[in-house]
């Protein structure tokens, strides 16, 4: 879910995203209400093929720095441990 003092952040994130790939920025607008997002977030910064040259390091840092405004269950699960 996404945190709601993050909303404005999270668009223009989105936005800016979306101009050198914007089928990454529909595929989260599309998403921003579902359980789907985290597995989302994590396919984009988690390389399980080999084969890719990854994002552009300023476009990574902003597909971060949005998966840190939303908070999953999983990220409760985590905060028990820390």
């Amino acid at each position: 879910m996404l945190q709601p003092d993050k909303y404005d952040e999270a668009m223009t994130l989105i936005l800016e995203i979306g101009v050198k790939y914007p089928h990454v920025a529909h595929r989260i607008m599309e998403h921003l209400d579902d359980v789907e997002l985290e597995s989302i977030f994590d396919s984009y910064v988690i390389d399980s093929r080999q084969n890719r040259h990854g994002f552009h390091p300023e476009t990574f840092s902003k597909i971060i720095a949005l998966r840190r405004m939303f908070t999953f269950k999983s990220d409760a699960e985590r905060s028990k441990f820390l």
